[in-house]
């Protein structure tokens, strides 16, 4: 089942955990919902730990990572889940 993700203030995608090479051309796209609030869909495994990072596609193609360490969070065992974050 989706699980809803990100109720964002900027449309900053995420990143895979830091196991993962970055991949920016993968990330979530995320939808304007209003001013400066940004909502995206993800599916992920129940009862798992999540590693994400927000990224800004520059124009021009260039990546901007958010700066500090990776978001975390464990997704629940039924269910689904909200992340409501501020961009850093």
């Amino acid at each position: 089942m989706p699980r809803p993700c990100c109720e964002r203030p900027r449309p900053l995608p995420l990143r895979p955990p830091p196991t993962a090479p970055p991949r920016p051309a993968g990330a979530v796209k995320l939808t304007a919902k209003g001013d400066n609030v940004f909502s995206g869909i993800v599916e992920l495994p129940r009862s798992t730990a999540v590693e994400y990072k927000y990224i800004k596609k520059n124009p021009g193609g260039s990546v901007t990572w958010e700066p500090g360490g990776n978001r975390t969070f464990t997704t629940p065992s039924t269910g689904t889940h909200a992340r409501n974050d501020t961009r850093k």
